[in-house]
């Protein structure tokens, strides 16, 4: 249940090239998983590591884009345990921004947000508009009229009887554990698996909040957590999408001929 720091030969390489954002080429699951590691504190406009690191996989199968989280955790406290309960206000979370893009240059204006808390996985999910992305494309299934204020976001919370990530959480000393399956039916049917080839270009990032600090009486300090991302921000908020990773989805070994 311990994550460790991997080798970051992929992300110099790629800060070397001048690419401004990682890049995964994410599988289908029966062919691996690509792994979005290592997260980075989000706010320093330099790269630091977390605390508690987070390992994340992603792989994509018939029902949708599966995302794993395994996280280091010496406090794991989590208040929310209904559905659309704002878990990123009330403890420890993994989180997921995901959308299609039209380009790998693009920065989604549209994209879907979901946050699972520890313990109850519970979860909050939403259709994110976001006046700081570049692309044109309306990537969900449902509609969501909102107009956010220049240089912000605004979203539509999605429903809990509809469609929704399908979460499990588990937990140990020291560590926590979240799967998220995305159903592909959030986002419009242009974007879905067509004979084992899925829409190949998206834009996504992975975060974490986190309590690793303690107050002077020894107690953990609930009041100020800790950041990561898979791609840092360099910000104190996540919904900054030209800094989103570029995650190219292949076809199923069996589709390619």
């Amino acid at each position: 249940g311990t994550c460790f720091h991997p080798p970051r030969a992929m992300l110099l390489i790629l800060l070397a090239l001048g690419a401004p954002v990682p890049e995964l080429s994410v599988p289908h699951c029966s062919d691996g998983v690509a792994e979005a590691t290592p997260y980075l504190l989000t706010v320093p406009k330099q790269d630091e590591y977390p605390t508690e690191p987070t390992m994340t996989s992603v792989c994509w199968e018939g029902a949708g884009v599966v995302v794993r989280s395994n996280s280091t955790d010496n406090d794991i406290w989590q208040t929310c345990e209904e559905c659309n309960c704002a878990v990123f206000s009330n403890g420890d979370v993994a989180e997921a921004f995901l959308g299609p893009v039209s380009s790998p240059s693009a920065a989604p204006t549209w994209y879907l947000e979901l946050d699972v808390g520890a313990l109850h996985g519970a979860s909050w999910a939403g259709i994110v508009k976001n006046s700081l992305g570049t692309d044109t494309l309306y990537t969900p299934a449902i509609p969501c009229q909102v107009d956010p204020p220049a240089g912000s976001f605004a979203s539509c919370e999605l429903g809990c009887g509809g469609p929704r990530p399908v979460v499990r959480t588990a937990e140990g000393p020291g560590w926590w554990w979240r799967e998220m399956v995305v159903p592909w039916e959030l986002y419009a049917e242009k974007f879905r698996p067509v004979d084992g080839k899925p829409w190949p270009t998206w834009r996504g990032n992975f975060y974490r909040y986190a309590y690793p600090n303690k107050l002077p009486d020894g107690s953990f300090d609930h009041s100020a957590p800790e950041l990561s991302g898979w791609s840092s921000t360099h910000n104190p908020s996540f919904h900054i999408p030209d800094r989103f990773g570029v995650l190219t989805f292949q076809p199923t070994r069996s589709s390619v001929v």
